[in-house]
């Protein structure tokens, strides 16, 4: 009978034990103290636990590609995602996402982008020193931008992965951007010209990326002991 309820028949009341009228108790202090969009927040998100589980099935189908069907591959599936530009005139913080809060969120910014097909390309087998991250300025619009790069060599020529335009283009197609730095997992580049980037220390330096970087380690970590 230990830690059962009992039911009083005559005036339909029920009785709790000692230990149940603890947890009702706690419980109940618990949902107070809470708001209930913390509340909502701490359930799982089943779009976006699919999400993150098709990208993982992702990352180990690593069956022999090529590095340009890698990009190809990591270009499709983050530029499914929504664009969610930030708008700092409303108050909202250009924050730099990992790939899986990215994925959590089911959208984001630009650079959110870059950053998940950046990792995803590594994941799969493309050197990091390869790849940049990379701050652009668009032209006709005269908007900061982020995407991308892909270098075969150190000195040729990029392609660039975009969320705006989906195909993969090499950098000399697409006239409109012009590049103003990229960092990779160590480096920092800014660019002389659309196609000359001198090194210019070290990506530890860019407290957001170093904030990701721990982040992301952490999540992964987490992730990989459930």
């Amino acid at each position: 009978m230990h830690g059962m309820a009992f039911k009083n028949k005559l005036f339909h009341t029920i009785y709790l034990t000692r230990q149940q009228t603890l947890c009702m108790i706690y419980w109940l202090l618990m949902l107070y103290s809470c708001p209930l969009n913390a509340i909502a927040e701490s359930l799982p998100d089943t779009e976006a636990e699919k999400r993150i589980v098709s990208w993982e099935k992702m990352l180990h189908d690593k069956s022999g590609e090529n590095e340009l069907d890698i990009l190809n591959k990591a270009n499709a599936f983050f530029n499914k995602l929504t664009y969610i530009p930030d708008n700092p005139l409303q108050g909202e913080e250009d924050n730099w996402m990992t790939p899986y809060e990215f994925l959590s969120k089911g959208g984001g910014d630009c650079e959110d982008f870059a950053i998940a097909k950046f990792f995803t390309a590594i994941a799969l087998g493309i050197p990091s020193e390869k790849l940049r991250i990379t701050y652009v300025t668009v032209k006709n619009r005269n908007q900061a931008h982020m995407v991308l790069t892909y270098y075969r060599q150190p000195d040729a020529e990029p392609l660039v992965l975009d969320n705006l335009i989906h195909k993969i283009l090499p950098a000399s197609k697409r006239s409109d951007l012009v590049p103003v730095y990229s960092f990779g997992l160590e480096d920092v580049w800014l660019y002389k010209d659309t196609k000359r980037a001198k090194r210019h220390g070290n990506a530890n330096s860019l407290s957001k990326w170093r904030a990701l970087l721990k982040r992301f380690k952490t999540q992964h970590r987490l992730r990989n002991q459930r």
